[in-house]
């Protein structure tokens, strides 16, 4: 018989080699002891719970700093080219950030460090927002404080190693359920300090500064949330392949001198099947834990089967690039941007970018149309994004459990996505016509409704989709990229602003041809994505049996 003992110092079990074991059957089961290991299961979830609360950060930010930004910007008596150079300071880091970003990630692993630099700078930028001294720096404290936004790349990178396909969609939806969630709580701290005045020397915090002092010291704590909860799992898992590759060299040697029928016998491994991904002792994971996501019915084949058996198949699904065993070299790195740069991720970008430049541009329309052409009152238009934002949560809440019953195609959501934006375009055309005030409104909230429910389709659909089409040893890079050009949108946005509200018959008509453009392009390309993903799952599988 085996035996089996834990290691506390390495948080990881091992099982001693039996003799009559054979070489594939003692690296699969070993494996698995680590994956189901108590200590990595918390660690897990842990991780989600640090990444969910980090997009939270993120939410309170753009909506506690980008209200006050106006006025602050004020004070210097900026012009509007200074306040809006101010405002893009921050997508225009981000989109600087994302790639490189991306890179470090896939050519480290260290999720832990890289998120503890990006904090870092958060922090910095911020309190350097703060300092009402120049007008320049706020632009710089915004421009710091951007560079953070680089953690986009990381998440989707991780949760490729940790998570299947299957269950990826609903752990993104998670996330943007975060930030919508901190784009909702965020405006309340405004009203907290709204008339407070606090005096060091010549350094005075008001309703200006106040925002990026909070702000700083929310991503003081997240920094120490990051040292105590986020674990560098994906290089634990690579970590542990090569171990076992060494130990697999080592046990060849002793198990060749055995007899042939000796080595090829197996041992059950408590009466449980070979699957990487059955619980020891347990052939079910609580369906109720969003977390416990591996899979847990999986059917048992013969011993003597030549063909791929479905519990080799879950192994790499769940553990895509777990078995990629060497980094690449910085410049061959860089000539796989032209593997990335293929005509689906074109297609998917593509797609992103238009539905990021319609839903920026109605952010900034929507409190020109209501205050300037309605009469609203800023309360009665933040109630747009208020309600906006619990119709933005029941959609995810609604992906999230549809994702965990029924298989869900991004692909199809992504073109519903389209469809909506598409949809408030015309509505758009059509409110530039009316002249009843109350029919004007009506309309509008049509608008609101599509995009609100274009929104979360969009943040979660791209990325998930994304996640399937390549190798997760290139991931950074390939949603630091795909970040990156949507970001862009965040910068024309605010430029972009006023002219579009002035003329939103054109820009509703122009912006139209464009989403249509977009969708009878991304529809033909389905099936391309499709068999795309399908190649990589077979190749991934052939490379698993090498």
């Amino acid at each position: 018989m085996k035996k089996v003992f834990f290691d506390s110092t390495k948080q990881r079990a091992f099982i001693l080699w039996p003799q009559k074991m054979s070489v594939k059957k003692y690296v699969i089961r070993k494996t698995r002891e680590i994956l189901y290991t108590d200590v990595f299961q918390l660690k897990k979830r842990l991780l989600i719970m640090s990444f969910v609360l980090r997009y939270f950060m993120m939410g309170v930010e753009y909506s506690i700093i980008l209200p006050t930004a106006l006025l602050y910007m004020k004070t210097f008596n900026a012009g509007p080219f200074m306040t809006g150079l101010t405002i893009a300071a921050y997508p225009v880091a981000a989109c600087i950030s994302l790639p490189i970003c991306g890179y470090f990630y896939d050519s480290t692993k260290r999720v832990k460090e890289l998120l503890l630099i990006l904090n870092g700078f958060e922090i910095l930028g911020n309190l350097i927002y703060a300092l009402p001294f120049s007008m320049l720096l706020p632009l710089l404290g915004r421009f710091i404080a951007g560079i953070g936004d680089g953690f986009l790349a990381l998440t989707v990178g991780e949760l490729t190693y940790l998570y299947e396909e299957k269950h990826r969609l609903g752990v993104i939806t998670l996330l943007e359920f975060g930030r919508v969630l901190g784009l909702i709580v965020g405006p309340s701290f405004n009203f907290l300090i709204e008339g407070k005045r606090v005096q060091f020397d010549t350094w005075v915090l008001d309703n200006n500064t106040l925002p990026g002092v909070i702000m700083a010291i929310a991503w003081l704590v997240m920094e120490v949330i990051t040292i105590f909860c986020v674990f560098n799992l994906a290089k634990q898992l690579i970590d542990v392949k090569m171990e076992n590759k060494d130990e697999f060299d080592e046990i060849e040697d002793s198990v060749s001198l055995l007899p042939r029928e000796k080595a090829e016998q197996e041992v059950p491994f408590d009466g449980s099947s070979d699957s990487l991904f059955d619980s020891p002792g347990d052939t079910e994971m609580s369906p109720e834990n969003p977390f416990d996501d591996m899979e847990s019915e999986l059917s048992k084949s013969s011993s003597n089967s030549s063909l791929v058996t479905p519990e080799q198949d879950a192994i790499e699904e769940i553990g895509q690039g777990v078995f990629h065993e060497k980094q690449r070299e910085f410049a061959d790195y860089w000539q796989s941007l032209k593997e990335i740069l293929c005509v689906e991720f074109l297609l998917i970008t593509t797609a992103d970018f238009m539905l990021w430049f319609c839903q920026t541009n109605f952010e900034i329309l929507a409190p020109y149309i209501t205050e300037f052409d309605y009469g609203w009152t800023p309360q009665l238009t933040g109630m747009i994004y208020v309600v906006g934002g619990v119709l933005v949560i029941m959609v995810f809440l609604l992906m999230y459990f549809l994702s965990a019953k029924c298989s869900v195609k991004d692909a199809h959501l992504l073109v519903v996505s389209l469809g909506m934006t598409q949809i408030s375009l015309l509505f758009l055309i059509y409110e530039s016509t009316l002249h009843e005030l109350m029919a004007r409104q009506l309309v509008f909230t049509a608008i609101a409704v599509c995009v609100f429910i274009s929104i979360p389709l969009n943040l979660v659909c791209s990325r998930s989709l994304l996640s399937k089409l390549f190798h997760p040893d290139k991931m950074g890079i390939v949603q630091g990229l795909s970040s990156a050009i949507a970001r862009i949108t965040m910068i024309l946005g605010p430029i972009l602003g006023g002219y579009i509200f002035k003329g939103r018959i054109i820009y509703g008509t122009i912006t139209s041809v464009f989403v249509f453009i977009t969708t009878i392009g991304f529809i033909p390309g389905i099936k391309r994505i499709h068999q795309r993903e399908e190649r990589l799952r077979d190749e991934l599988r052939v490379k698993r049996h090498k």
